[in-house]
């Protein structure tokens, strides 16, 4: 899957709502080498039309991620890819140890049931937490970690590699 996902828009709802399903189950099932998977990502099980989109093992959507900041210097760790369940040894993988991240999930407004896209959420991650978002965004970017090319700045962002700015995260999210 080396195709860059495409951002979710609200007509990707219910795609995002039926195919979330699934792909929960999916990152549950955990493969014979490898516990349950952390999160999976839209573009690991739909390669022609991929959409900005995870889904972590605790059932939340995580929908046009973008890796905002991240500190300086890369931390390795090893890590496994429910895309690659077939190779039992871990890859030792360089990513950031703290990130910021912006993202959306999905909301529902007044009682209606029709769920619409939120406004953008913004959060300081660390350890764990970052490896696991930096893994989705990277599969949401068309690179995995057994590419021999990768490094972590391939999983950042999907603007060309320019810096994010706060203007620019509005006007990503402009409807």
């Amino acid at each position: 899957h080396k195709l860059t996902s495409r951002d979710a828009t609200l007509e990707d709802n219910k795609i995002i709502i039926g195919m979330g399903a699934l792909m929960y189950l999916l990152a549950m099932t955990p493969p014979p080498q490898h516990p349950r998977a952390l999160a999976i990502a839209h573009s690991q099980v739909d390669d022609k039309d991929p959409i900005r989109f995870f889904i972590t093992n605790d059932g939340e959507v995580i929908i046009n991620p973008v890796i905002a900041s991240t500190t300086k210097t890369p931390v390795y760790k090893r890590e496994g890819c429910l895309s690659f369940a077939d190779r039992a040894e871990l890859e030792m993988v360089p990513r950031f140890g703290k990130i910021t991240v912006t993202y959306q999930n999905l909301v529902t407004v007044d009682g209606n049931p029709e769920p619409k896209l939120s406004l953008p959420i913004t959060e300081t991650l660390s350890s764990h937490a970052a490896h696991v978002f930096s893994h989705e965004v990277g599969h949401l970017n068309g690179v995995n970690i057994y590419d021999e090319d990768y490094r972590p700045e391939t999983c950042l962002f999907f603007n060309d590699g320019q810096e994010w700015s706060e203007q620019s995260i509005t006007d990503l999210y402009k409807t």
